[in-house]
């Protein structure tokens, strides 16, 4: 995968995440439709941010302090930003003191958690092997403590495997090239593991352990065969975390109208609209400042 695709990818995951979000709202929307959308996309966008954390890493020609500061920056800046924006505009639609619920957000915990436990293992140790397997083990751990110990619900910790499973894909894309430029027998057998894992339970695990890596190799695969050029989508995926922090931040100002949660298509279309114009608003002003500094 280039720069290119991953960028286009984000953007399908983010518009999946954004359908499975307004959707949740409406309780008279298709079943179907609302049910996998939203963790298949987040599997993705894990799979994906672990890769492009490894490829980063092992372009660089030190991985110190400064570079977990600066990917810290890059998760939580605007994270703080849009929380601040979004909890003064809730308070002046209520009218009185209570909070949005906005800071309790589990993506950006979970995401900045990775992010931190694979650049510091990346800079204490030095042999490739051991630096996949300690984060793979760290996110296993992760993931029982979640299902077993403290029971929460299985978003919250179900797609979390995808992130190493994308680092280790990324550490050895050069030995698996010959593997990988075989797209479309990577796509029919991951739809096969796909659709095998969904509907067969003769393995241990909750299902979405079971099928989220295969998606993933099928999502990006058939990706790559398709070549998706758009510049929307590209936009989204350059800007996927702003685009994420935004559309939850307009579903919590939203969600208590119940026109908006009746008619979940204009929902929709409201939430899209407003998180592209405010993303877009967002960035040009960024640049400003920083053109400034």
């Amino acid at each position: 995968m280039d720069i290119q695709d991953t960028y286009t990818l984000r953007g399908i995951c983010m518009l999946m995440i954004i359908i499975h979000h307004v959707l949740k709202y409406a309780e008279w929307a298709p079943i179907p439709i609302r049910g996998i959308w939203g963790d298949m996309g987040t599997a993705v966008f894990f799979f994906i941010s672990g890769w492009g954390l490894y490829c980063s890493m092992e372009k660089k020609e030190r991985v110190d302090l400064d570079y977990l500061l600066q990917n810290m920056k890059k998760l939580l800046v605007p994270f703080l930003i849009v929380w601040a924006i979004t909890e003064v505009a809730y308070q002046i639609i209520h009218s009185e003191i209570e909070w949005s619920g906005y800071g309790r957000i589990w993506f950006i915990q979970v995401i900045t958690g990775a992010y931190i436990v694979s650049i510091l293992t990346f800079m204490i140790v030095k042999w490739r092997i051991l630096r996949l397997t300690i984060v793979l083990i760290l996110c296993l751990t992760y993931i029982y403590i979640g299902w077993k110990v403290l029971c929460l619900p299985q978003y919250r910790w179900g797609s979390v495997i995808c992130f190493p499973a994308g680092m280790w894909l990324s550490a050895y894309r050069r030995e698996l090239k010959p593997v990988l430029e075989q797209k479309w027998a990577i796509a029919i057998i991951s739809l096969f593991l796909y659709w095998l894992f969904r509907n067969y339970d003769f393995l241990p695990l909750r299902a979405c352990l079971k099928y989220s890596i295969p998606f993933c190799l099928l999502f990006v695969s058939l990706g790559s065969i398709v070549n998706i050029q758009s510049k929307l989508l590209y936009f989204i995926g350059k800007n996927s975390l702003l685009f994420y922090l935004i559309h939850i931040a307009l579903l919590l100002l939203l969600r208590e109208s119940e026109y908006m949660c009746e008619h979940y298509i204009l929902t929709l279309c409201v939430v899209f609209i407003g998180t592209v114009a405010l993303s877009w608003i967002y960035k040009k002003v960024q640049e400003l400042i920083s053109a400034r500094e």
